[in-house]
């Protein structure tokens, strides 16, 4: 009766007597019965039909997306065109366009764009604003206001600031905070001055590299176990 239907079975062979199974309907489901035959559908919507209808993703403003718990929750109309993943992966933006954050808490910048944030709590500062720069490992380029600097290694270019056009290659690996145009690889190496290299791991530098002046290139070898600035356009210190 209603939105129930009762089948009954007959023992066939050399078997006798019957027995009803009744089916019932429930929330999601339908039973229509015609003649012989009985129909059951469902009715439920069979899922999220767009990425916005899932309880852990965002698509705020223009073209942005978000994955992960919290991921963008700061973006409401100041921004397009953004991706994060992870939870709370970029959750500190409120502007900026063509941002991509990957990793838990990454990309915790305010504002900026065209910045590509991958690792845990890389652009860490979570006030910090910066455009078109690069951090990949864990920590990488926590306070970075600058443009244009690539940090890849866990907290590399961690001291960076307004600094731009900076390159730090190898874990820990760092520069003058405010300085430009500077070079770092290696494990926990760092220039102290703009427009310098640095080559070599802690405490064993191989290369030293000045290029501050136009048409003034200079490079040293040996000079020391820090950044030390060379004099002449080839620097060779002795044993």
């Amino acid at each position: 009766s209603g939105d129930d239907a009762i089948f009954r079975l007959t023992a066939g062979g050399s078997g006798s007597g019957t027995d009803d199974v009744t089916l019932v309907a429930g929330s999601n489901i339908t039973l229509t019965p015609s003649g012989d035959n009985i129909t059951i559908a469902s009715t439920a919507s069979g899922g999220a039909s767009a990425l916005g209808d899932l309880s852990d993703a965002t698509t705020p403003a223009t073209s942005n997306v978000g994955i992960g718990t919290d991921a963008l929750s700061s973006l409401t109309s100041g921004g397009n065109y953004n991706t994060a993943v992870g939870v709370d992966a970029g959750k500190s933006l409120t502007t900026g366009d063509y941002n991509c954050f990957f990793g838990f808490q990454a990309g915790e910048l305010k504002t900026g764009q065209g910045n590509i944030g991958i690792g845990y709590k890389t652009f860490e500062g979570g006030s910090a604003s910066g455009n078109y720069n690069t951090a990949i490992g864990y920590s990488a380029m926590q306070s970075a206001t600058g443009t244009r600097n690539v940090a890849l290694g866990a907290s590399a270019g961690d001291g960076l600031s307004s600094g731009g056009y900076n390159i730090m290659i190898g874990d820990n690996s760092d520069g003058l905070n405010t300085g430009s145009y500077q070079i770092a690889i290696g494990a926990t190496v760092a220039t102290t001055q703009a427009s310098s290299l640095i080559l070599g791991r802690s405490g064993q530098i191989l290369l030293h590299g000045d290029f501050a002046t136009a048409g003034e290139t200079k490079l040293g070898i040996n000079l020391g176990n820090t950044w030390t600035a060379p004099t002449a356009s080839l620097h060779v210190k002795g044993q």
